[in-house]
């Protein structure tokens, strides 16, 4: 049985020093999310410098995509990950947290990672409730 996704937000920060063109080429090339679809906010770093915040809501089939498509293209070492670490990336049984190597995502490679990620909130229906065996099964 596959896992409905209702919606799904990506969130992320481009520094200065980044190439927002480059970056976004890979999420609408390698994600699929359109560089239009995400709002940007400019923000001040502590030390003045510029960064910019992106968000993007996704909904029904777009989200569903989303999800899939980031779970099927993690390594196995990852999947593992996942599963090993399940309790804490779910919030209320309806929130699955994930984060993504915005560098390796540039370079081709769906991986997670937690130094300035691309962060992915999936929400799901409240029935039947997010479970681990529900997801292993998606993992696998």
């Amino acid at each position: 049985m596959a896992l409905r996704v209702e919606s799904a937000l990506i969130s992320f920060h481009l520094h200065a020093t980044e190439d927002p063109e480059k970056v976004m080429k890979s999420i609408e090339k390698i994600l699929g999310v359109q560089q239009a679809a995400f709002n940007i906010q400019k923000l001040e770093g502590h030390f003045g410098n510029e960064i910019a915040s992106y968000t993007a809501q996704l909904e029904g089939m777009q989200a569903q995509g989303l999800f899939e498509l980031v779970v099927k293209s993690l390594p196995q070492i990852d999947k593992h990950e996942l599963l090993a670490s399940f309790e804490g990336r779910v919030e209320r049984n309806i929130f699955l947290y994930l984060r993504l190597d915005k560098q390796k995502l540039v370079l081709g490679r769906i991986e997670l990672g937690e130094s300035d990620p691309i962060k992915l909130r999936f929400r799901f229906p409240k029935t039947p409730p997010l479970e681990l065996d529900s997801f292993r099964v998606m993992l696998t």
